[in-house]
């Protein structure tokens, strides 16, 4: 009387494994596609992202982090970024004027010129200019 049960139990069990993975897969299929699809989607930050990450660097310049900025552009840090950094370094930050020149395709690219009185020396006028290109969901800096 027990002989038919077991044989009800194993079919019901495969029953049960078959109807999970045909859950799953598609599941995982649909995961996969919505992955592809995000990742495809251009990369487009908004002007609170550009205004972010200028003002992030220039915070780095004031706190005299260097090695934050090179930590924040590792790859590919540019030549003359060190110089970059000394240049606006030399400028009082409560003297400090900003000009941003954004072209068409702003704010995903644009050049950030400081301009102002330098620390030591509030009779000289110092600047430095850089520019900011965000490409595959990173920002990249180049020295002007």
């Amino acid at each position: 009387m027990a002989s038919g049960g077991g044989a009800t139990n194993a079919g019901d069990r495969r029953w049960r494994i078959g109807g999970a993975l045909a859950l799953l897969v598609p599941i995982a299929a649909v995961t996969f596609l919505v992955a592809t699809v995000v990742n495809g989607l251009p990369d487009a930050p908004t002007p609170d992202d550009a205004r972010g990450e200028a003002a992030a660097i220039l915070r780095e310049v004031d706190a005299a982090d260097l090695g934050a900025l090179r930590t924040r552009f590792a790859t590919p840090y540019p030549p003359g970024a060190d110089e970059l950094y000394a240049n606006c370094r030399v400028i009082a930050p409560e003297a400090r004027g900003i000009e941003v020149s954004g072209r068409g395709d702003f704010p995903a690219s644009f050049v950030i010129t400081v301009v102002g009185a330098a620390r030591q020396d509030p009779e000289r006028h110092a600047s430095c200019a850089f520019s900011l290109v965000r490409k595959d969901r990173h920002w990249t800096i180049g020295v002007r």
